[in-house]
């Protein structure tokens, strides 16, 4: 009987799985509602927010805000010539704006809670092309990987101090970009993808990755900085500082 009733819920799900692929204006309607809602979700929450930071009577600059929302859409343009090289190394489709426009969707949901949609939105948008949903996490574990190592590896500089032995140890964080750079196949992360991916990673990927996604960090501190600016008037800790904070944070 149990074997029964399997059988036919897998036939139950096949049939609407079937169903949904058949119906490509019922996938483009939920999407655009799923869309519409997470527009308005985060519309509501950043207004929220602002009317409780207008309620407390907290200082306000909009020259300072504008900065910082322009440093943060510049700071999209190594993320998105980091993640097109990644998915073109790993055996996804080419294109740069094919590829732009799914990152910025889909990093939209980095914000809700957990990121079970972050990265179901991930798989799901390239698995519309063809690429499969171990591939596209493969991708995305190395995006992931990539930018907390160099985080950790620009805050280990930072902090670094000659005159205090104990802060050396932050210069074994350099250790793996040399090992990867003797190595670059590692970051193909077969193991993850299931396959050989083509045409795989070179040692100058690497370095234009590292590159990049270090230079992400370096605009962040000017970010914190105009953002603290747009709601307080307090004296700015010195830039290494900010740099500190928030790759620690992050």
């Amino acid at each position: 009987m149990s074997q029964g009733l399997l059988g036919t819920l897998w036939a139950q799900g096949q049939a609407a799985a079937r169903f949904w692929r058949e119906r490509r204006w019922l996938r483009l309607a939920v999407n655009l509602g799923l869309g519409a809602g997470l527009v308005v979700v985060l519309s509501w929450l950043f207004w929220s927010d602002l009317q409780r930071v207008l309620a407390e009577d907290i200082a306000f600059s909009l020259p300072h805000l504008a900065g910082a929302v322009l440093l943060y859409g510049l700071n999209l343009a190594p993320f998105i010539i980091v993640w097109r090289s990644i998915v073109e190394r790993l055996g996804g489709p080419p294109g740069w704006r094919h590829n732009a426009v799914r990152y910025a969707n889909t990093s939209i949901t980095r914000f809700l809670p957990t990121p079970a949609w972050f990265l179901v939105s991930r798989v799901q948008v390239y698995a519309q092309n063809g690429l499969g949903r171990r591939a596209a996490l493969a991708m995305t574990a190395l995006e992931t990987l990539l930018h907390m190592y160099t985080g950790a590896a620009f805050y280990g500089v930072l902090a670094f101090e000659p005159g205090r032995p104990l802060t050396w140890l932050y210069l074994l964080l350099l250790a793996p970009a040399a090992a990867v750079l003797v190595q670059p196949h590692w970051l193909n992360l077969r193991w993850m993808s299931g396959a050989r991916p083509v045409p795989g990673v070179r040692r100058r990927d690497i370095l234009l990755w590292l590159g990049l996604y270090t230079l992400t960090w370096v605009i962040a501190g000017p970010f914190l900085g105009w953002t603290i600016r747009a709601f307080s008037t307090v004296p700015l800790l010195p830039m290494p500082e900010l740099w500190r904070i928030w790759a620690l944070s992050n």
